[in-house]
């Protein structure tokens, strides 16, 4: 079994230095530009891989799988991702245990001692900037930036994983959903957003939420029903009912006073904004350019040892 690994050794649950790998037949690259990754994703497509490890957090995987689709393109191997980094949403959603060691996950790959669970990336295309599409799991627009600063200040209080995420939305509930609605925050975006089943509408928007990930952190599910695909949810600015609205939400609930007072779920394979100046894509705030076409992206066979 031929294995490849990209290790992010700046990754949370790396920074203190990794162990090494004694398989021989394993190859590690650690690379430090997008242009090294390019170059490390080209030689594993060259000589061809039976498994592709990340050893990262969401934003590693979020990186390399962004460079791998197009590196290897109908050959994408499957994926086995070590969760080491802060929040590990991916691995949540995939039952992955946190903190163990690389070498026990090569053992059980090469046992076949693994799972497979599939799921599709997040595609990001910004048609006003170069480069190539993102390719992630969570994305957040609007009230969802602010959120993830917030996230930042609890990771520097030492809080991970699902404490932080609960920690960051306790905070973000308090000091924003529920602050006046002549705040900046609850003034929201103006932004238009169509669907394939929809042409676009624009409305001054407080949060979108998108993802293609089953399960979210701390068992919540803004989405509704569990399925799997494109899901978003999308609130107008000012929220409204938001005390009533906000156990809905997070428990999957319906009601059909929701949509009404501008909370709607939905579901679609492409989503066209404009409008939008920045965004979140799996932990990292990135610029849009003001047009973003979000889209239901290529199946990722993950392994999960």
């Amino acid at each position: 079994m031929r294995i490849g690994v990209i290790q992010n050794p700046r990754s949370h649950r790396n920074r203190h230095g990794v162990r090494p790998v004694s398989d021989g037949d394993v190859e590690v690259v650690a690379p430090p530009t997008p242009e090294a990754l390019d170059a490390a994703l080209a030689g594993f497509a060259a000589r061809g891989l039976d498994v592709l490890v990340i050893d990262g957090g969401d934003g590693t995987v979020r990186d390399v799988l962004s460079h791998a689709l197009t590196a290897f393109g109908n050959r994408m191997p499957p994926v086995a991702v070590m969760p080491h980094g802060k929040t590990n949403a991916l691995a949540r959603d995939l039952g992955l245990p946190l903190n163990r060691p690389l070498d026990q996950a090569i053992a059980a790959l090469r046992t076949g001692a693994a799972q497979r669970k599939q799921r599709p990336v997040l595609q990001v295309i910004r048609p006003g900037l170069p480069g190539p599409a993102l390719n992630g799991f969570i994305l957040g627009i609007g009230a969802f930036v602010r959120a993830t600063r917030l996230a930042r200040r609890t990771h520097r209080f030492g809080l991970f994983d699902g404490v932080a995420v609960g920690a960051s939305l306790s905070a973000f509930v308090a000091g924003t959903l529920l602050g006046t609605k002549g705040s900046a925050a609850a003034a929201g975006e103006e932004i238009a957003l169509g669907t394939d089943a929809a042409a676009p509408a624009v409305r001054r928007r407080f949060l979108i939420l998108a993802s293609t990930l089953e399960r979210m952190p701390l068992r919540m599910r803004p989405f509704g029903t569990l399925r799997s695909g494109l899901k978003l949810i999308d609130v107008d600015a000012p929220p409204r009912r938001v005390i009533r609205a906000l156990p809905l939400l997070l428990s999957g609930r319906e009601a059909p006073w929701l949509e009404p007072s501008g909370y709607r779920r939905m579901q679609s394979r492409e989503v066209r904004l404009t409008g939008v100046d920045a965004f979140v894509l799996d932990g990292e705030i990135l610029h849009a350019g003001g047009e973003m076409i979000l889209r239901e992206g290529p199946m990722i066979d993950f392994v999960t040892p």
